[in-house]
């Protein structure tokens, strides 16, 4: 006797006919199924098997293949790698501790013979140091803080670069 869940059930979910798969011939469906409609995961290979054939192992079979399988091996993600984990930047909180730095290159040279810009910006009120450099050279860059930020500032705490 069917009670009340069972008749729910069956009313919402259509009996649906499916193949039964003898042994031998198991893996040809498998590799049919894997190679023509490009199945390339145990979870959506088994249910595309499921809705139309039945086996015992279908699950296990279909995971086996798949194992082996070397377009799987090709398109699986490794998910071993991990990330680089973050620092976060600190947040001044005082004025002259902290500055961010760049280059901006020029597309020629300046009459003056100047090739690149460096942007000196302290990163707590934003001011700008704007300094034109014959290269970019770090010896070049070196005297350039120095002469232009640090006389102006003082030393500062740190000094954020993307080189």
């Amino acid at each position: 006797m069917d009670t009340p869940y069972q008749k729910r059930l069956a009313r919402l979910m259509p009996v649906v006919k499916r193949l039964c798969v003898p042994k031998c011939f198991r893996h040809n469906i498998i590799r049919f199924l894997h190679g023509n409609c490009g199945y390339y995961s145990v979870q959506n290979l088994f249910h595309t098997l499921a809705t139309r054939y039945y086996r015992k192992t279908l699950f296990a079979d279909s995971s086996e293949f798949c194992k082996t399988s070397a377009m799987c091996k090709r398109t699986k993600v490794n998910f071993s790698h991990r990330h680089t984990p973050l620092h976060p930047v600190l947040v001044p909180d005082e004025l002259g501790l902290c500055f961010a730095m760049d280059h901006k290159i020029l597309t020629r040279k300046t009459e003056a013979g100047n090739t690149a810009v460096l942007v000196i910006v302290e990163c707590f009120s934003g001011y700008p140091h704007l300094i034109c450099v014959k290269d970019t050279t770090a010896e070049i860059t070196a005297k350039a803080i120095v002469h232009n930020v640090i006389q102006m500032c003082g030393l500062f705490f740190q000094l954020y670069s993307d080189k």
